[in-house]
């Protein structure tokens, strides 16, 4: 696919095509594609855990990792609109699937380097270093153009995004332990943890 090559090498041109051309079929195929690939390079890290435990762990990642992306657009899209962003679901699912891409080439090729003794794990922290690097900006980049905001309301979006998920987890927390025995216990050890 040309478009791989783009996003690796050039990804503005690929943002740039994007935006002027709305191609549902690339960007599901991109977002099996890098979801299978992050799936392969856990099956490559946890090979010594055994057959069935490295595949199960390949797929979960692989399953779990395409629902969670598609609801990261819908609060991409909901945070970028709400800030005076125009733009859809599908910029939205664009912009994460173009910035994930680069991170899924990454962690496959850094994946066996953790298995070399000693000093194989600077060659993964170079290419993981690489590569998300080039992610974060091509994401940045994308949600930039396909919201057509400032980079300033970019970063502002992208971290009530963030915010707003740790927000979730945090308040899901909260309730799930709220009626149980184990609530005070658990707000004591974290109170412990930060010396509140």
């Amino acid at each position: 696919m040309k478009i791989i090559k783009k996003l690796l090498l050039n990804p503005a041109d690929a943002i740039k095509e994007a935006k002027n051309r709305k191609n549902v079929d690339t960007v599901s195929s991109l977002l099996l594609i890098e979801w299978f690939i992050i799936g392969l390079a856990n099956v490559i890290v946890y090979a010594n855990l055994g057959k069935l435990t490295m595949f199960s762990l390949g797929l979960a990642v692989f399953f779990i990792g395409i629902p969670m992306i598609l609801f990261f657009a819908l609060l991409l899209k909901i945070v970028m609109t709400t800030l005076g962003g125009k733009g859809n679901y599908y910029k939205a699912l664009t912009a994460l699937v173009y910035g994930t891409f680069a991170l899924s080439i990454g962690i496959l090729i850094s994946s066996p380097f953790f298995y070399v003794p000693k000093f194989g794990f600077l060659f993964g922290l170079l290419f993981l270093s690489i590569a998300g690097a080039l992610s974060i900006s091509t994401l940045y980049r994308a949600v930039k153009e396909f919201f057509e905001t400032d980079i300033m309301t970019t970063w502002i979006g992208i971290g009530l995004v963030l915010t707003g998920i740790s927000l979730g987890v945090y308040l899901t927390i909260v309730l799930l332990l709220g009626g149980t025995p184990q609530f005070l216990p658990a707000i004591s050890t974290i109170g412990n943890a930060f010396n509140i």
